[in-house]
């Protein structure tokens, strides 16, 4: 009755649940994680059915997989029998698609599957400017042709490889000391390796949304785990989830929605070949885009680095040209351009925490982006 509640209150404003009919640990896994161990083929199609009728009218996408790989054949045919039963249930009017461990991709071992309308990798929590491209141009690429979205990127304020941190077999995860009275972190330096920011969130956004990917996740390490101020940890927290709501890259989500809004994702395709010289990966790593009539590009500078374009890779006698700032949603007009050759832009501030988005459209066809 609380998920009804839960469902049909996200419906209500215009939300479509993400749901999953189990956590991936009950099922058998390489990685069990609490258990128990719960589902088999017969009990997961009649339990996947249940559900598929309970929410058939409801606005949401079915999620299989629950953070966890498939390690053999039997564990296959479970979640191939969940499928077959949200179809049976909900007569086939939902979209699923599988959620696997970190640095892994449901396309691994389910693409042909034809229950699976989009794909969802994990890139995870291992490292900043992590090169999730990697992940979606393997799938862009795949055929049949399917959807994908990196499902869970790294979570702004969770730790870097937090894993090599926490102690899961004790409630704190870490020494006392470490943490403040109400649970949250006291002594950020114990996490060697930092935390993931706001910064981290808007690199891979654009890196995967100018790669091929259908859209982004937008985590938090106190949302997801809803920590409240001494409650339960499961990963120790900065803030508590009210706090964590408005948090910098929160407010930079909004930032992307209105550039895509504008600049529908749908009618862009990604195309390195826009930018001209060496694309080095790591910390320095460009993505380009242009649309389908070829009279925008969209190019994403992770450290306000100056970027060498091939213009001619956009229609129109007279270029427009401005930067989007993804920290706050600014634009600032550079100029007018008569379309050829090669052009170098260089952005107005550079290094870490500077990234900017470089816009060029034909004149006749855009007006620029409203802020």
């Amino acid at each position: 009755e609380h998920v009804d509640f839960i469902v049909n209150k996200a419906n209500e404003l215009g939300l479509y649940m993400g749901l999953l009919p189990t956590w991936g640990d009950k099922v058998y896994s390489a990685h069990p994680a609490a258990g128990p161990i719960v589902f088999n083929t017969k009990n997961a199609e009649i339990f996947s059915a249940y559900l598929g009728r309970r929410y058939k009218n409801n606005q949401l996408v079915w999620i299989l997989g629950g953070d966890r790989n498939i390690d053999n054949h039997e564990v296959l045919d479970i979640w191939r029998a969940m499928a077959k039963g949200l179809r049976k249930g909900d007569d086939n009017n939902h979209l699923i698609t599988f959620h696997p461990r970190g640095e892994s991709m449901s396309s691994f071992w389910l693409h042909n599957e034809d229950w699976l309308d989009l794909n969802m990798y994990q890139s995870g929590h291992a490292r900043h400017f992590n090169a999730v491209y990697k992940y979606a141009e393997t799938d862009y690429l795949k055929s049949p042709a399917k959807p994908v979205i990196d499902g869970e990127p790294a979570y702004e304020d969770i730790p870097v490889k937090f894993w090599d941190y926490c102690d899961f077999k004790t409630p704190l995860r870490v020494p006392k000391e470490v943490l403040n009275d109400n649970g949250s972190i006291k002594n950020l330096s114990y996490f060697k390796d930092g935390f993931f920011t706001d910064y981290d969130v808007r690199i891979h956004a654009y890196w995967n949304l100018l790669s091929g990917a259908c859209g982004y996740t937008y985590g938090n390490n106190a949302v997801w785990q809803m920590y409240k101020y001494g409650g339960p940890i499961s990963i120790p927290c900065i803030t508590d989830w009210r706090e964590a709501l408005d948090r910098p890259g929160a407010q930079q989500i909004l930032h992307i929605r209105k550039l895509l809004e504008q600049r529908p994702l749908q009618t862009y395709f990604p195309d390195q070949s826009i930018i001209f010289g060496m694309n080095e990966n790591g910390d320095n790593h460009i993505r380009a885009a242009h649309n389908e009539a070829n009279t925008s590009i969209i190019i994403y500078l992770s450290k306000g680095q100056p970027v060498k374009v091939v213009m001619k890779k956009i229609k129109g006698e007279k270029i427009n040209a401005y930067w989007y700032n993804p920290r706050d949603g600014k634009i600032i007009f550079i100029n007018e351009f008569t379309n050829g050759g090669i052009q170098t832009f260089t952005p107005e501030t550079a290094g870490m925490n500077n990234d900017w988005l470089l816009m060029l459209e034909d004149k006749n066809v855009f007006s620029p982006i409203k802020e």
